[in-house]
C-alpha cells in the first residue's frame, strides 16, 4: 500500500536492512541480495537494491584503503553495477574518487 501510494506522489521510499552473517564466510566478503535479512519480501518489493562493501573492514592493510563498492544488486529499470567511491567518514560522506581531495 505505502509503494502504491509513494508512486503515485513521486517520493523515494528508502529502507536500511541488516545483512544476516553469510558473506562473512564467502571469499572476498561481498554482500549478496539474497543476504539482507527478510531478503523475499525486500526483494520482491525493491525496485533497486544498493549494498556496500568497503574490503579494508575485513583487511585493514588492503590496497583499496578508503574506498567502498557501491552493488547495485536489483535494478528493476536498468542494468546492474559496481561503483567504487571514496569513504571520508571523518566528514560523513562518500564521494567520487576523481574528486577527492588529497
Amino acid at each position: 500500500m505505502v509503494q502504491i501510494v509513494a508512486e503515485e506522489a513521486g517520493a523515494v521510499i528508502i529502507c536500511c536492512a541488516q545483512l544476516d552473517r553469510g558473506a562473512e564466510s564467502r571469499e572476498g566478503k561481498r554482500p549478496l541480495v539474497s543476504d539482507l535479512c527478510d531478503c523475499g519480501q525486500i526483494e520482491q518489493e525493491a525496485s533497486a537494491i544498493i549494498l556496500l562493501h568497503r574490503e579494508e573492514a575485513y583487511e585493514p592493510a588492503s590496497a583499496r584503503a578508503g574506498q567502498v563498492d557501491l552493488i547495485l544488486g536489483k535494478n528493476r529499470n536498468g542494468s546492474l553495477c559496481t561503483v567504487t567511491l571514496a569513504h571520508q567518514f571523518h566528514y560523513g560522506r562518500i564521494r567520487d574518487v576523481a574528486t577527492v581531495d588529497t
